[in-house]
């Protein structure tokens, strides 16, 4: 009697293993981390570049293009309509549908034309010069385009005689 008794409480053992082994793995939730960021942007490219026009300085003033491509003068320029475009600069991004983008504050930077320069200063918060605004969401898998205007101050005739001026400025996007 004394080994049936042994064998029956190994017996309620291995019973009370066995079901605490299936309570277990019924509820058990896997752990999972947080989930793999979104895959980088694939592209961007300049589709158009940032063009103030033609214009003549009386005694200097500042030239504003907006996302829109309107552009404004300041008394002390007289704009000119000879031919010489005026607009935004246009990005096209490509990414995936769902992407949250943010362009970072774009830092001032200059145009040259030799030993001339003049002041490029774009406005802060970014949704003010970008069409889009910031942040936005790629809405699809396709190009998207960005327009981006900007203030660009010109001195006097003799701070910045006419000529073509060049430069470039850069852009951070964000992604989340």
């Amino acid at each position: 009697m004394m080994k049936w008794d042994k064998i029956n409480n190994i017996g309620k053992e291995l019973l009370i293993i066995l079901v605490s082994t299936l309570l277990l793995i019924i509820i058990y939730q896997r752990a999972e981390g947080q989930e793999k960021p979104p895959r980088p942007i694939l592209l961007v490219v300049t589709a158009e570049e940032l063009r103030f026009g033609a214009f003549c300085v009386i005694s200097g003033g500042t030239v504003v293009i907006d996302p829109t491509g309107n552009r404004s003068v300041s008394i002390g320029l007289i704009p000119v309509f000879s031919g010489h475009p005026f607009g935004p600069a246009t990005l096209r991004i490509k990414g995936n549908a769902g992407t949250l983008v943010t362009i970072q504050d774009v830092p001032p930077s200059s145009l040259s034309n030799g030993g001339f320069t003049m002041a490029l200063t774009f406005s802060s918060p970014t949704s003010i010069i970008s069409s889009l605004g910031s942040p936005f969401v790629l809405p699809n898998n396709e190009w998207t385009d960005i327009k981006i205007g900007g203030t660009l101050t010109v001195g006097n005739p003799a701070a910045n005689p006419p000529g073509p001026y060049i430069g470039s400025f850069n852009i951070t996007f964000i992604q989340q």
